[in-house]
């Protein structure tokens, strides 16, 4: 008599037939998926490495919408999605997206069959998911609406870096001139935000000064 739970063949097959597995953790589903007489660690340990991407992917998000790294102390758990939110990354807590991670990371967490063991496969299946589709709105919020082209060059002369842009709306027209514009600059140490004026054929224009920035 097989000691294996009924729970994981059910799991097993939930994975087979989920065709619009994240990226991210397809590898992770793969893995799993080849792995022969699997035990209610392996499947934990699965849970745990798809509820992991979910910190993860925040945090790369993150730190490319701020320019920089993300501070050591907010980078994981609530305090980055936290972070996420004070960052204007995530609009405010009352977004479905917050609710949604926030369930994903909250403690504790990564623990499939620990915590719910009437329900093992539904519970497990339905981690699985909002894991899934956490990481699918993730990768939409620095999706722009918006293009440019840039073109920058530096003035050694002048110690200045002189920017220059076109803006594209979302319906492929040129932004018009009555518009904010900025861009930001990261270096070494800072990221600064430079302002931007309408120059001229739907142009944008603006210089940095360099002098003391390593």
């Amino acid at each position: 008599m097989s000691t294996v739970p009924e729970y994981i063949g059910k799991i097993i097959a939930f994975l087979n037939l989920e065709t619009a597995w994240n990226k991210s953790i397809v590898g992770d589903i793969t893995i799993s998926l080849n792995k022969k007489n699997q035990t209610k660690d392996d499947i934990d340990s699965l849970v745990m490495a798809v509820t992991k991407k979910v910190e993860t992917r925040l945090r790369e998000t993150l730190a490319k919408h701020l320019g920089r790294n993300v501070p050591r102390e907010r980078d994981h758990g609530i305090g980055l999605l936290d972070y996420a939110v004070d960052s204007h990354l995530i609009r405010s807590k009352n977004e479905p997206i917050y609710y949604l991670i926030y369930l994903i990371l909250k403690e504790p967490r990564n623990s499939s069959h620990h915590t719910f063991p009437d329900y093992p496969f539904k519970t497990t299946a339905m981690v699985i998911s909002e894991a899934n589709e956490a990481l699918q709105r993730i990768d939409t919020l620095i999706q722009p609406a918006y293009s440019s082209h840039l073109h920058t060059n530096y003035d050694p002369a002048n110690k200045k870096i002189n920017i220059k842009t076109e803006i594209l709306k979302p319906n492929g027209t040129f932004l018009s001139q009555d518009q904010k514009v900025e861009v930001t600059l990261q270096f070494q140490n800072s990221v600064k935000t430079v302002p931007l004026t309408y120059g001229s054929v739907n142009t944008w224009i603006g210089e940095y000064d360099v002098r003391g920035v390593p």
